[in-house]
Parts: structure tokens; C-alpha cells; sequence
């Protein structure tokens, strides 16, 4: 068994028995708290009501919740079919949330309600791909997708929330490029399981610190990016991901990809670069199961093949190495779950 499909981080049913109780005590049916068939709008509900009760800062849209809700999102399509259905009695108020969330987050279009025949027929192709390459992988990451939307976006490669589980946004731009249609179907559904995980933890969102981690390969000659710990945390468990995605496809051509091997130094520089500032910060910011969550992506990320020297010295760099540390860390208030 692949380590990314299995344990408490992978094995998908294992997450689904984890997160039971916290989505039934804010809602959700017994019978349908533990399975893959929670509406993203449910999933949106319960994370607004957590966020309410435990003043929570995570930025959360409630949603007025009807009995019919609750229906479990099922599909009468086999395969990615299921995923542009929109006969749920859920999804024209999903639809409304989507548009939100785009306008207020990525300022981009709204997504098509149909997707396009090209479109489909990509999704298709990269679900197969994903399928072959990462078989395990994909079978306890893909159920985690409820609902998949093409956005008329050229720049926009892929979106998801942390408080809307299911939903998966992809721009159209990526119509033609099977493989990078497959990595960024791989990167959303990958956050879509970790927000399924995060509804286990006894902290479903943890607490908002400013933006103090230095991100090397966004710096430009006149300007530097940094993101916060929520973000750093979910982004170091997509690249441990994407990271293995392009060692197998590396294994199966014995090599000779020199596309691949780039990507493959790419995500596992990423991911052991942010899991190594995570594992540095105290217990506030990153609580025990947390802690847990990101050693357990780091233990699961290749080897860097090619590292130099200047690499292994920024795998090694300091939280308080970072100009805005002290800044952003401080600050603390009661944070009682």
C-alpha cells in the first residue's frame, strides 16, 4: 500500500471514521456523516458553525440549510461524470457560493455551468492518467471531489476552499495538456482530503497568524511573496503529492523525462522547505495533530535528486531567520475548541 493511501493521513474511510463525529455534531445525519456523499454546501455549514462557536477568524459563508440538503450526492454517472452533475437539491445554492467565493478570492469569472465538451474530455483523460500512474493514490483521493467546475479563467490553473470540501474549480486554459490537467486535478483533490481531515481534528481550522514565511520560488528581483502557517501547512501536503506523481512518472520511463525529474525537484523542495519551517513553531500554531499531520508529509515526500548546496541550506533555514516572525506570531488570544 502506497503511504499517501494509507494510515490516518491516507487511507480515505479511516479519514472518512475520523471525521464522523465532528460532522454529526454539527448537523450531519449519522448515516451520511461517514461517507463520500456530504454536499460541499453541508461541508460549507458545518465549517461556518465550528467558525461561529469557536470565534473562529477563517473566513466562512453560512448558508440557509434545507432538510433536502442532506440528501447523500450520489451520482448517476460512472467515473468524472458524477462530478458535473447539478441535479442535487444543494447545488444552485452551491452555484451562488462558488460565484462568491471567486468574486471576493481569485477575481475571476464565474464558472460555466456546462462544461465544455474539450473540457470533459481532458478530466477524462487526466483521471484515467492518475489512475494508471498513481493507482492507490487516486482511489482514496479522487471520491474526495463532489463537484467539479470549468472556469473560463487563462490563468487561473485551479482553486478550492477550505471551508467548502468538494468543490474543485479548473480553468479552462488547461484543455490541451492532459499531464498538467492530471497534476492539477491531483492538487485540488489532494486539498479537498485534507479538509476532510482537518473535520477530525479537535481544531478544524487552527488559529490565523500573519503572513512571515518567506516563499523562494514566487521572489522576483524587486519583490518577495510570504504566507501564513494555514498556508504553508495544506500547501506542503499538495506538493508531497505532486511530488510523487512525477517520481512514478519518472519510474516508468526509467529517467528519461526530463520534464518530470523538474517537477519532481520542484514539489519535494517544497514540500520538505515548508514542512521544515512548520515543524519548528510551537504548540499554538501548530497543535499536536497537526504536527502529526506534517511529519507524517514530510516522512511521505522523495528525496531531492540534484540538491546543492544553496537547497540543502534553505531546507535548513530558521523560522526566526524571517524578518517578519516576531511580527506575525505574536499577538496570541484564547483559542479554546
Amino acid at each position: 500500500m502506497h503511504v499517501l493511501a494509507d494510515g490516518n493521513f491516507g487511507d480515505s474511510y479511516t479519514i472518512l471514521a475520523n471525521a464522523a463525529p465532528t460532522m454529526e455534531r454539527f448537523g450531519v445525519p449519522a448515516e451520511l456523516s461517514a461517507t463520500f456523499a456530504v454536499h460541499p454546501i453541508v461541508d460549507n455549514s458545518v465549517a461556518s458553525e465550528w467558525s461561529r462557536i469557536n470565534d473562529c477568524e477563517s473566513a466562512v459563508l453560512s448558508t440557509d440549510m434545507k432538510p433536502d440538503f442532506f440528501e447523500p450526492v450520489l451520482g448517476n454517472s460512472a467515473g468524472v461524470e458524477r462530478w458535473f452533475e447539478r441535479n442535487h437539491p444543494a447545488d444552485p445554492a452551491l452555484e451562488e457560493t462558488v460565484g462568491r467565493f471567486l468574486e471576493d478570492n481569485v477575481e475571476t469569472a464565474a464558472p460555466a455551468l456546462e462544461p465544455s465538451t474539450a473540457f470533459r474530455k481532458t478530466i477524462e483523460q487526466a483521471d484515467e492518467m492518475l489512475s494508471d500512474v498513481l493507482p492507490e493514490v487516486w482511489q482514496h483521493t479522487k471520491p474526495f471531489v463532489t463537484r467539479l467546475y470549468e472556469v473560463p479563467d487563462s490563468h487561473l490553473a485551479g482553486a478550492s476552499w477550505s471551508n467548502l470540501g468538494g468543490v474543485v474549480m479548473l480553468g479552462s486554459v488547461r484543455n490541451q495538456d492532459v499531464q498538467g490537467t492530471a497534476a492539477s486535478l491531483l492538487h485540488e483533490a489532494a486539498h479537498n482530503k485534507s479538509y476532510r481531515i482537518f473535520r477530525g481534528f479537535m481544531n478544524m481550522f487552527g488559529p490565523k497568524s500573519g503572513d512571515f514565511i518567506e516563499i523562494p520560488w514566487w521572489r522576483t528581483a524587486t519583490s518577495s511573496k510570504f504566507w501564513d502557517v494555514d498556508r504553508a501547512l495544506v500547501a506542503a501536503h499538495v506538493y508531497c503529492h505532486l511530488a510523487n506523481l512525477s517520481s512514478t512518472f519518472l519510474d516508468k520511463v526509467d529517467g528519461a523525462d526530463e520534464h518530470s525529474l523538474r517537477a519532481l525537484q520542484r514539489t519535494a523542495f517544497r514540500s520538505r522547505y515548508l514542512s521544515n519551517i512548520l515543524l519548528q513553531l510551537d504548540e499554538y500554531w501548530l497543535d499536536r495533530q497537526r504536527r502529526d499531520f506534517v511529519r507524517w508529509t514530510a516522512d511521505a515526500t522523495p528525496e531531492i535528486p540534484g540538491l546543492n548546496d544553496a537547497g540543502r541550506a534553505a531546507l535548513q533555514i530558521r523560522v526566526d531567520s524571517f524578518a517578519g516572525a516576531a511580527d506575525a506570531l505574536e499577538g496570541r488570544r484564547p483559542y479554546v475548541p
